[in-house]
């Protein structure tokens, strides 16, 4: 017999559960966050964001050896978003996830949440 737990309900996180962030105008590299690398090095970042009538969302998957910081974007978008651009590195003892918007005139806003750890 095969046993595996069933979920009856959705999984609804609401606005106030969410972190927030604009992407502002022609703004390159800016932290999203970041943590000590003693306490993560690995991160998941289920996203959202409205540029202009554009919606996107995705998982950002990031991992760093504590040198450097490698990510994946899997993104769905509903028009063109490819003035927002996600990276990750390893600045001063950090992880760090950040973005950049290529737009001169069209803020993003980034809704998020987030599962970090440290992968030994």
């Amino acid at each position: 017999q095969d046993s595996k737990p069933e979920f009856n309900n959705n999984i609804y996180v609401g606005s106030n559960a969410l972190l927030k962030q604009t992407m502002n105008t022609s703004t390159t590299n800016a932290v999203v966050t970041s943590f000590d690398l003693t306490e993560t090095n690995t991160m998941f970042v289920d996203y959202s964001f409205k540029f202009g009538s554009a919606l996107a969302t995705g998982v950002i998957r990031v991992i760093s050896n504590g040198t450097t910081a490698d990510y994946v974007d899997d993104r769905t978008e509903t028009d063109p978003t490819s003035d927002i651009t996600f990276s990750a590195d390893v600045n001063a003892g950090k992880i760090r996830l950040l973005y950049s918007n290529a737009s001169a005139t069209q803020n993003a806003t980034l809704s998020y949440v987030l599962k970090r750890w440290r992968t030994d």
